[in-house]
C-alpha cells in the first residue's frame, strides 16, 4: 500500500485530474478491471445495483459527469488509512 507519504501525493495527484478536468489522468487511477458503485449509476444509467464495471463504463459516466458538473473541484482534507486500503476526505 505504500507509505503515508506515498498515498497522500496519490490522493493529490486524483484531486488534481479532477479539478483540471483531464479524464486520461483520472482513469490512470483505476485499474481496467475496476468495479465503481454509486448512487449517480441508478439513476443515470439504470442500473438497480448502482454498479460499473469495467474502464469503459467508468470511464464514459465520469465524462458525463464532468460535462454536467464542470464546476466540480475537489479539495483534501484527510487521508485515512485502514489495513484493507485508503479513504480521502
Amino acid at each position: 500500500m505504500g507509505t503515508e507519504k506515498d498515498l497522500r501525493s496519490l490522493v493529490e495527484d486524483w484531486i488534481e485530474a479532477w479539478n483540471s478536468k483531464d479524464l486520461d489522468r483520472i482513469m490512470q487511477h483505476y485499474a481496467s478491471s475496476v468495479v465503481f458503485e454509486a448512487n449517480t449509476v441508478i439513476r443515470l444509467w439504470n442500473r438497480p445495483d448502482g454498479i460499473l464495471r469495467g474502464e469503459d463504463e467508468v470511464r464514459k459516466h465520469f465524462r458525463m459527469g464532468l460535462e454536467v458538473a464542470p464546476t466540480l473541484h475537489f479539495q483534501l482534507e484527510e487521508v485515512f488509512t485502514a489495513p484493507s486500503g485508503y479513504a480521502a476526505l
